[in-house]
Order: structure tokens, then C-alpha cells, then sequence
């Protein structure tokens, strides 16, 4: 979590950390592709973000973590519907 950043497209962070909720960490650059303020009152900035130089495990990292939030949302929606 990064508070009152004030980050420019083009910008690298360097070492960002994710932790997901099943245990995988991921550890990759971000660099700053978009930013936008959000279209409520609040004074919150979001900021779109690539992976920059990720390496082949960072890789797999995230598309364990893809596919896992994919069967999250397909078990939800197969609850909705009851089956």
C-alpha cells in the first residue's frame, strides 16, 4: 500500500509486493501506464499498472492467481444460478 503517491505514466516501482490470499507472493516492477481520479468526490487516484521485465516464474505466479480469482467467479455465478 503506497499513500499519497504521486506517480506519473512512465513511472517504474521498483520490488512491488503481492501477497494473494492463497499464498502466492509476487514480487515484479510496475510501470505506470494510466492515471485517473476516481469520478466520485473522494480525492483517490487509481493507477494502471503493467509488469515490467517479469521473469517466467513471475509469470506463472500470475496465472496461478488468474485462474484461481476465474473458478472464484465461475463457482459464484454457478451459486447464483443453483446448480
Amino acid at each position: 500500500l503506497i499513500q499519497n503517491a504521486d506517480f506519473k505514466v512512465g513511472d517504474v516501482i521498483e520490488k512491488c509486493r503481492i501477497v494473494t490470499p492463497i499464498g502466492i507472493e509476487i514480487e515484479a516492477s510496475l510501470e505506470i501506464v494510466n492515471v485517473r481520479n476516481k469520478r466520485d468526490e473522494s480525492t483517490e487516484t487509481r493507477y494502471g499498472c503493467i509488469f515490467k521485465d517479469a521473469s517466467a516464474s513471475v509469470e506463472s505466479n500470475l496465472q496461478r492467481y488468474v485462474f484461481y480469482l476465474e473458478r472464484q467467479e465461475i463457482a459464484k455465478r454457478r451459486e447464483l444460478r443453483g446448480f
